[in-house]
């Protein structure tokens, strides 16, 4: 299991302006990023939920279709250094815990073996007071990992 997360902080900014676009819905996206050799995970890169994502006050599905050209369209971009890691979402209430459903959706994911690392990662953000928490999916649960905010990715580690 990655003893920490890191997130560069452009990934916040399209977190945000997906919330705000979303309104009182959640919302959330698929995750890009790379394995770095410190047992971390370095989070490069978010989507938004996609065209044909469904969003309500109580939970998201994102555009599966959506999410997967994104995240192969940086793959190729970044010669096959970046990859889908995982997801966020947006949790509308105070709570920054993983639900059932969140769980449900790891597992999933897992099953599909469309994720690029051996733990998936879920984010899970909150908008006001503003939070985020990150969880990886091992042995069937959602374990709680520190997350670290980056200025911009580690050297050797451009952006695409």
């Amino acid at each position: 299991m990655y003893d920490q997360i890191f997130i560069v902080r452009s990934v916040l900014e399209v977190i945000r302006a997906e919330v705000r676009r979303a309104g009182r819905v959640e919302t959330g996206g698929a995750m890009v990023g790379y394995e770095a050799h410190s047992n971390s995970l370095v989070v490069t890169h978010a989507s938004g939920p996609g065209p044909k994502s469904e969003l309500n006050p109580t939970n998201v599905l994102i555009d599966g279709q959506y999410a997967h050209s994104f995240c192969t369209r940086i793959f190729h971009d970044s010669g096959g250094r970046l990859d889908y890691v995982g997801d966020w979402h947006r949790h509308l209430g105070w709570s920054l815990r993983a639900s059932g459903r969140d769980l449900q959706a790891m597992l999933t994911i897992e099953e599909s073996r469309c994720c690029s690392v051996k733990y998936p990662v879920s984010a899970i953000y909150r908008f006001r007071p503003e939070h985020m928490v990150a969880y990886v999916l091992q042995n069937h649960r959602l374990k709680r990992v520190p997350l670290k905010w980056l200025d911009a990715a580690p050297r050797g580690q451009s952006v695409p």
